[in-house]
């Protein structure tokens, strides 16, 4: 197994962005908890930039392959939030409700990400 090999590159990056994903929504979780302080801020601001990246990325990359459609937002929950809002997106629709229900939802602490 060659990890290069764009076979294993693509679901490789979808799995490290949905475990950032999760380390985000924990940071969120903290912060809405109110439980940041000034150091933890500090520290956590050069993730929190990485992860903005990363998400602009996934959602140019990994969600135009997905979708089958250029990026119109910046980032890829802005988009299945998109998707997830018209049926007129048909398919689109459909798959972003299951992202968001069964992937995404779960580990925001508003319960609903999309």
């Amino acid at each position: 197994m060659n990890l290069v090999d764009p076979l294993w590159a693509i679901p490789a990056a979808i799995y490290a962005g949905y475990l950032s994903y999760i380390f985000a929504m924990g940071v969120y979780r903290a912060w809405l908890a109110k439980r940041l302080g000034g150091l933890h801020c500090i520290l956590l601001l050069p993730v929190v930039v990485v992860l903005i990246a990363a998400d602009v990325l996934a959602n140019a990359v990994v969600g135009t392959l997905v979708f089958v459609d250029l990026p119109r937002q910046w980032l890829l929950s802005t988009r299945l939030a998109l998707y997830h809002s018209e049926p007129q997106y048909g398919w689109r629709y459909a798959l972003a409700g299951w992202i968001c229900d069964h992937v995404l939802d779960p580990f925001d602490p508003t319960g609903d990400h999309c």
